[in-house]
């Protein structure tokens, strides 16, 4: 195991980071102690106070994958004086990070979320790498693997993934994987967006988390169940055009951000 020690760490909490709904190959083992695979490489983080330590199977970039050079005080900041009501959101999830993560596995994670929850997204991902993937570690008697990629998933026909139990999305992401080989997409928001819908099965709202969560625009602001309350309950905003235009006015560049903030204050506060 390679040992990472960062320093100085400010405005992170890996609850508010693993359990915000950006990612889910991530386990809580004790406070402040996660265990998972990123990229192919298994890691354990413990965050202590402003120093990180992590433990992993292989050599990562653990600052751009943790987002950690970029000033997230800034950034609340800037969002609290866009709109004052963001305060208690911005302190419930003060230690929000959004993870530079790979964007095959997001595109196919969120492809797997539609109308579904967050436990049943993790163990789908996690059965998908179990059947698919590359064994990389055991840890205290568990087998850990790496996410399939889409030269794997390809390959594959529809009744192979019937043990995951993925319902209609199985043909989505077979055909996604299949797609995804083909082309790339190295392009503007605009072109992004019209390239992820190209996908079968990928919507407005799916493409909006892999805009955010697998491509870096930061100013994507997906909406979903929940984003619909949030911003019915605090602003008397319906509907998803009157959402989007109120989200390019308030947050700009920063909605992405506002909307992880508001996202994962609501979800735990009202569950």
């Amino acid at each position: 195991m390679l040992n990472t020690r960062i320093t100085d760490v400010k405005d992170i909490n890996l609850d508010h980071v693993f359990q915000c709904g950006q990612c889910f190959r991530w386990d809580k083992v004790d406070d402040d102690i996660y265990i998972g695979v990123v990229k192919g490489v298994f890691a354990k983080i413990t965050l202590k106070g402003d120093l990180l330590d992590i433990d992993a199977t292989g050599n990562l970039n653990w600052n751009e994958y943790l987002d950690l050079d970029r000033d997230y005080g800034e950034i609340k900041a800037e969002l609290f004086k866009s709109e004052e009501s963001m305060k208690e959101a911005l302190e419930y999830g003060y230690g929000i990070r959004i993870l530079n993560q790979d964007l095959w596995e997001v595109l196919v994670s969120f492809i797997i979320s539609q109308n579904n929850n967050i436990p049943r997204i993790r163990g789908c991902v996690e059965k998908l790498s179990e059947k698919f993937g590359d064994e990389i570690y055991e840890y205290d008697g568990k087998k850990y693997y790496s996410f399939p990629d889409a030269a794997a998933i390809a390959k594959l026909d529809i009744a192979d993934l019937d043990d995951i139990k993925l319902g209609y999305r199985a043909r989505y992401i077979i055909d996604a994987a299949k797609q995804y080989q083909m082309e790339s997409c190295d392009c503007d928001l605009e072109q992004a967006t019209n390239w992820l819908i190209s996908f079968n099965g990928i919507g407005p709202k799916v493409a909006n988390c892999i805009l955010l969560f697998g491509m870096g625009f930061h100013s994507a602001f997906p909406i979903d169940v929940w984003v619909k309350r949030i911003m019915k309950e605090m602003f008397n905003l319906v509907g998803d055009k009157s959402i989007n235009e109120f989200a390019k006015m308030k947050f700009g560049e920063y909605g992405g951000f506002a909307q992880q903030y508001l996202f994962y204050y609501f979800r735990e506060k009202k569950i």
